[in-house]
């Protein structure tokens, strides 16, 4: 079995035929060990604060880049029972309250957090799932969403704490490259249906963050929590005539 989580209890079920032919239910319960959270992953927990020199409206017909200061602040928490996975929480348009995932990996002396994509955080009616997904810059220019689980997004720390980020990027089944521009939420059915959504309030959030973060800092002395908060009340807004394709 595959995808446990640590300190958790677990009952397997199984239905089995003895050997007089007599079919019944048998399960065997068990406790998985405690996780625990790895010095990379500590090393990524608490609080920071970013900006973004562009934003991307999602609905422009022309010209939907513009330049636009967008300061944020996130925090990074650990998710329960695991030693390297994470949720980042402000990172969206959408304020806190819209956790992205994201997981910690080192490789060649560097901490990476990588930020996955097509992460559903909540279900918004008529088949729709509120999903992480990236606006792509693609090789000819154009612009498009992306689907497919991978990481959309690399911050990296170095051995003196500081944090850079680096976009994703790669090759399509079409053979055509791709980098993420863009990063947050959208309505999306699974069968390539997208849409916007807005809030309780009818606020759209068709405007998004555009380019690379830049001055990510740790806010000093940030605590280390466990997030453990539902998401917003979303609803979908409009669907959008975007184009979607799959990594």
């Amino acid at each position: 079995y595959g995808g446990c989580i640590g300190s958790t209890s677990y009952t397997s079920c199984v239905l089995v035929t003895n050997e007089d032919g007599v079919e019944f239910f048998t399960k065997n319960e068990i406790t998985t060990a405690e996780a625990v959270a790895t010095d990379a992953t500590k090393a990524w927990l608490g609080t920071y604060t970013a900006y973004t020199e562009k934003v991307v409206d999602l609905t422009a017909e022309a010209n939907p880049v513009k330049d636009q200061r967008t300061d944020f602040t996130f925090t990074v928490t650990l998710v329960p029972g695991t030693a390297d996975q994470v949720t980042l929480d402000g990172i969206s348009v959408m304020g806190t309250g819209t956790p992205a995932f994201g997981q910690v990996v080192e490789q060649e002396g560097v901490n990476y957090l990588a930020i996955i994509s097509q992460t559903a955080i909540a279900e918004v009616g008529n088949g729709y799932y509120a999903t992480w997904l990236p606006y792509c810059e693609l090789g000819s220019g154009q612009f498009t969403f992306v689907t497919g689980e991978f990481a959309a997004i690399y911050l990296a720390m170095g051995a003196d704490g500081s944090v850079t980020y680096q976009a994703a990027g790669g090759d399509l089944q079409s053979g055509e490259t791709f980098t993420v521009k863009s990063f947050d939420v959208l309505a999306y059915d699974f069968n390539g249906a997208l849409g916007l959504l807005s809030d309780q309030n009818g606020n759209e959030f068709n405007v998004w963050k555009f380019g690379d973060w830049k001055g990510i800092s740790k806010a000093q002395g940030a605590a280390a929590r466990v997030m453990n908060n539902s998401a917003r009340e979303l609803s979908v807004s409009s669907v959008l005539n975007k184009s979607l394709v799959v990594y």
